[in-house]
């Protein structure tokens, strides 16, 4: 009860437990000190290395140093753009828990002045050559207050009056004040020494000024006149006092790095040498070199404040170890070990809240493909998070799906999920809304969009963006439409998987029935179109049957056909000619029969029946091919392919607030479907839109024809061209897949993927079916007098028949609602929507129950 009513808390009803640690941590650096007492180096001592000659490694450039400098720049390059990937996004939830625990920082910096600054006060880590208590010092071992005149003793006692303060939690912002005191008055007496620490030391004391005790602290009266500043000081936000202590903290590693050890080499190589420190097999001079360049990289690190959580683990246990390696006192860098504990918590902080002063804007992109979702990601990182302009994107699905690798889907090599990333974390900053643009009002810059909970909205927009991909085309072949597998998103993916699978189940069980029986139907798998999307679809099913027939040894080889049909006279129609025929010869090594030069002329359930008059027994066949997407086409301008024409900007011809990306998209040279195309186009589709809300001059399109050109057709099969040169095989199976990590927006994908790549090199394919069926079933619903069953406009997926009760159909909403009809037992309704697949045309609501 004593601790409860005297001792104010934040967190726990018990205070004394830090405090009696905190003491007893005291206790153990006073007798770490007793048996292990040196501190770096003799004043004499370091006046006599700091005299002789460099280490070469420091006077020349030479291979050596110059590849260390190199890879140095290197790191700091990738880990800054590293933190505009998703890895700040890595271990989320433990992100959370440690940002929960923000509130010990200012405890955890508390008791790390207090150890410093007692153990300063009693001499308790004092210099080589000096005893123990003998010399108070200043903060730090070098700083000894015995060599000033003797009427500043009185400084050692204001530095256990500060410590105690610190401990108890009592005034701590005046004993934050009295440390800075502390600080500048050393910077007075002792110069360019006290530069070492007043980084550190004044960082923790301004935070504390800031946020105050913390947790655990005394709750004492205020002084005298200074309740306006304390609650001025309360008021400023965590992050401001976070970012102080993180600027100064970053100064004073850089510092400590150029002048400790890039500017007096000698001084830290003798430390190496005299304290036994192992260099692992380097010499002293690189050894020394390497932990100049390391702290003044953290120090810059630290003071950019880039993935700042796990930059401060990783220092955490640097300083440790070499602390360790070095033999010194476990507590000589306890101030740096509890500003590490804010980093951890805190993580970088922020100075200011910015306040957006933009002009504002609206920016609606329509597509969340490559185009789409890169020109959001532009969009993000050019207005920052405090902004005016409202970025808004409109998708089918709730995610971004990576189309170049879901054929791999179809095969089994890449899992479902780690081809797809939400679009709201890929874009955390923009508003999304998961449905379809249905129509285009280009005079009131307005969108119609269907929601997918079937209400329909309208947006508004300043400048628009469309970014809308191809759909699939089952136009022009008889039967194809009704008997086709289209291969647009995941679930057509998955269930063609389920269907291939399925055919060999069948098939070997007609085989073990009868020897003799006609398997060729269900053995053969058709694929109408040779473009990037049909190659890849026969490759990645001829091998996934492959695969296979080890688990299905009733069936043979042989009876096993996977065709390939296309139009044209060559395969890889829109790439250059070379690459077509050598996809043709590497799908016929494969396994796939290639027909070119020949159309399909119908479909039927079991067969494929080509211009000449060929049936080739089929039941599983693939469309591949994709053509306009019907919005696209519906705008005013559009071109008959389904394209819209597009100015040296982008911007769509006769409209200066429309831009068209992607593959609706009509520039000066046809190109096929290249994601990095799309990616560039949607980049600069971002840029020129925000430069007209802003006034900006716009940047220009450059269409010229491509260095490098891939086209992957399987696994550890692609062809490609760069510079005119073709090749194919495996080198160019790689290059495929690095473009495939550097095009996929998000580490943790990147990092999926990398292990599904990994797993497939000793393993085969998978051969179970993950369809995404759901369970059929009839239910019955129960509905009292005045329930609404379904509301006119929502997406409908089921047909209801009544069995007792009447419902009246009302169509219209509001003052306009109307009666249209009453329905009874033994009558149904739902199916309109149900089977046409269209929106709920009206209202039902219950009469009775």
């Amino acid at each position: 009860m004593i601790g409860r009513s005297i001792l104010g808390r934040k967190s726990f009803s018990v205070p004394w437990r830090p405090l009696l640690l905190a003491v007893a941590l005291l206790l153990l650096a006073a007798d770490c000190a007793w048996s292990h007492a040196p501190w770096v180096l003799s004043p004499e001592r370091v006046a006599e290395v700091n005299a002789q000659p460099l280490p070469q490694i420091f006077t020349e450039f030479n291979a050596t140093n110059i590849s260390m400098i190199v890879g140095t720049v290197v790191f700091l390059v990738a880990w800054v753009l590293l933190g505009f990937t998703g890895a700040r996004e890595l271990f989320p939830d433990l992100q959370v828990r440690l940002a929960s625990y923000a509130g010990f920082a200012a405890l955890a910096l508390r008791i790390g002045l207090a150890i410093m600054l007692g153990m300063a006060a009693f001499g308790l880590a004092p210099r080589v050559g000096t005893e123990i208590f003998e010399a108070p010092v200043l903060v730090a071992p070098d700083l000894e207050l015995q060599l000033l005149p003797p009427m500043w003793g009185w400084i050692a006692w204001a530095e256990a009056a500060v410590a105690a303060a610190f401990l108890l939690g009592i005034y701590v912002r005046a004993a934050a004040v009295a440390t800075l005191v502390i600080g500048v008055l050393g910077l007075a007496l002792f110069g360019e020494d006290m530069l070492a620490y007043i980084g550190l030391v004044g960082g923790a004391s301004i935070y504390l000024l800031f946020q105050g005790a913390g947790s655990f602290y005394v709750p004492l009266p205020a002084f005298p006149g200074t309740r306006r500043v304390s609650r001025w000081l309360a008021d400023q936000p965590r992050a401001r006092a976070q970012a102080l202590l993180r600027v100064l903290a970053g100064v004073n590693l850089v510092y400590l790095g150029i002048a400790f050890k890039l500017l007096q080499p000698n001084m830290a190589a003798a430390m190496i040498v005299e304290h036994q420190v192992p260099t692992f097999g380097m010499d002293t001079g690189t050894f020394v070199l390497w932990m100049a360049l390391v702290e003044t990289l953290a120090g810059a690190l630290i003071l950019a404040g880039i993935l700042i959580r796990p930059l401060a683990l990783f220092l955490l246990v640097t300083f440790l170890f070499f602390s360790a390696l070095m033999g010194e006192n476990a507590f000589s860098h306890i101030i740096f070990y509890a500003l590490l504990v804010s980093f951890v918590t805190n993580a970088a902080g922020r100075w200011r809240r910015p306040i957006a002063t933009d002009r504002p804007g609206k920016i609606l992109i329509l597509g969340g493909g490559f185009a789409g979702v890169h020109c959001a990601l532009r969009l993000e990182r050019l207005l920052g998070r405090f902004t005016n302009v409202e970025v808004t994107l409109v998708h089918q699905k709730s995610y971004f799906q990576f189309h170049p690798l879901l054929l791999e889907v179809v095969g089994g090599t890449i899992q479902p999920g780690n081809i797809v990333n939400p679009i709201r974390r890929i874009c955390p900053g923009t508003l999304f809304y998961h449905g379809e643009a249905t129509s285009i009002d280009t005079d009131a810059r307005q969108a119609t969009v269907a929601l997918i909970s079937g209400e329909e909205i309208t947006l508004g927009y300043d400048q628009l963006v469309v970014a809308l991909e191809w759909e699939a085309d089952f136009s022009g072949i008889p039967g194809l439409a009704d008997h086709a597998h289209p291969i647009m998103t995941i679930g057509d993916a998955l269930f063609l998987r389920q269907q291939v699978l399925e055919r060999l189940e069948e098939a070997e069980y007609l085989l073990r029935r009868d020897p003799q029986a006609d398997t060729a139907p269900l053995l053969t798998f058709a694929m109408i179109g040779g473009g990037l999307k049909g190659c890849a679809a026969a490759a990645e099913i001829r091998q996934l049957v492959d695969s296979a027939l080890v688990s299905y040894p009733g069936i043979a080889d042989a009876k096993v056909r996977v065709l390939l049909f296309e139009r044209e006279e060559r395969l890889l129609p829109g790439f250059h000619p070379s690459m077509g025929r050598a996809a043709q010869r590497r799908l016929r090594k494969m396994g796939v029969e290639t027909v070119t030069g020949e159309a399909s002329s119908a479909m039927t359930p079991e067969a494929v029946i080509l211009a000449s008059g060929e049936k080739i027994p089929c039941r599983t066949i693939v469309g591949t091919l994709s053509g306009r997407n019907k919005l696209i086409a519906s705008l005013p301008g559009a071109l008959p392919d389904g394209r819209l024409p597009v100015n040296e900007h982008l911007q769509v011809v006769g409209r200066h607030d429309i831009f068209a990306v992607g593959d609706g998209a009509a520039t000066e040279i046809a190109e096929p479907f290249l994601p990095l195309r799309n990616i560039r186009m949607g980049r600069l589709a971002a840029f020129n839109a925000l430069a007209r809300i802003r006034g900006y001059r716009l940047h220009r399109w450059s269409d010229k024809h491509r260095l490098l050109y891939i086209a992957a057709l399987g696994r550890k099969a692609a062809v490609a061209r760069l510079l005119g040169i073709g090749f194919g095989g495996f080198p160019a199976w790689v290059l495929s897949r690095l473009l495939c990590l550097l095009t996929l927006p998000g580490l943790e994908r990147n990092l999926r993927i990398l292990i599904d790549w990994a797993l497939d090199i000793p393993f085969r394919n998978d051969i179970v079916v993950l369809a995404p069926d759901r369970t059929s079933r009839v239910t019955h619903a129960h509905f009292e007098a005045g329930d609404v069953v379904f509301r006119e406009g929502e997406r409908g997926d089921s047909a209801y028949i009544i069995r007792s009760g009447e419902v009246e159909v009302v169509k219209g909403f509001g003052d306009a609602a109307r009666r249209v009809a009453t329905l009874s037992a033994g009558e149904c309704f739902g199916e309109i929507a149900l089977l046409s697949d269209v929106p709920r045309t009206a209202t039902i609501r219950c009469i009775s129950p």
